[in-house]
């Protein structure tokens, strides 16, 4: 008798231990996972619609968050794409991996912001981003609020920003963060003056410029707004020839 009873004691124990370390596990798992939302929060989640953006923070291929305080004191260039577009971001961001073979091993950091970020999860840009071979560490590819990057767009690169719609322009930004100039990337004379002005921007034989400070205006700039005729109308070329779009059609 007292053998059969301390056979079930001894089980009784031997459960009650391994519910104790399940849940033990199942705690420290549960404080992992929210630590890890917690730091992949959407940058826009503290950002304001209306309030300017001099600085910006988005979500880079690996799911952590990546802004322009990150590239502070290095000469990097930008552009905006989308990933299931058909033709011209492909050979966009091919001509961009051509930059980042040649000039990423000497500093140089590349930057992709899509305008699709509903389909451009972390996990399709890192997919996208191997197609290009791109360095993890040279080029980044980040993801965000459509809004928001709408915004930075326009308050950063003083360009037009839409649903799947954006500049076929790179963007070179100096040490300090001043846009210093807009190339075509199917354009190779332009080409050759972007490597040029950033090989002097290297090399101090041209001077990073001083961050102008933006005015403080007490109206607050107009909210884009992206309406559902766009799905119908949007045009394949803007008035301007900096910007033209894609012709994928805008769900």
């Amino acid at each position: 008798m007292n053998k059969t009873l301390l056979f079930f004691t001894a089980i009784l124990f031997i459960v009650a231990g391994l519910t104790m370390i399940s849940l033990a596990r199942r705690q420290s798992d549960d404080a992992n996972v929210q630590g890890a939302s917690e730091s992949n929060v959407s940058p826009a989640a503290n950002w304001t619609p209306g309030e300017p953006i001099e600085d910006f923070t988005l979500v880079e291929r690996t799911g952590q968050q990546f802004g322009s305080k990150d590239l502070e004191g290095k000469v990097w260039v930008a552009n905006f794409f989308f990933s299931t577009c058909p033709a011209s971001c492909r050979q966009q961001n091919s001509r961009m991996a051509e930059l980042q073979k040649e000039l990423g091993p000497d500093g140089v950091r590349f930057v992709s912001i899509t305008c699709d970020p509903e389909t451009d999860t972390p996990e399709t840009l890192a997919n996208y981003a191997r197609s290009f071979n791109a360095d993890p560490n040279q080029w980044k590819f980040l993801t965000g609020d459509l809004t928001y990057i709408s915004y930075i767009g326009r308050e950063v690169f003083d360009v037009t920003v839409m649903p799947k719609g954006h500049t076929e322009k790179f963007i070179l930004v100096d040490q300090n963060g001043v846009v210093r100039g807009y190339y075509g990337w199917d354009k190779p004379l332009e080409i050759d003056q972007l490597k040029k002005t950033i090989r002097g921007l290297l090399d101090g034989s041209i001077a990073p410029l001083e961050k102008p400070e933006k005015p403080v205006t007490k109206e607050s700039p107009e909210i884009p707004q992206f309406e559902e005729e766009l799905a119908d109308e949007t045009p394949s070329t803007l008035e301007s020839p900096q910007y033209e779009y894609e012709t994928a059609d805008v769900p």
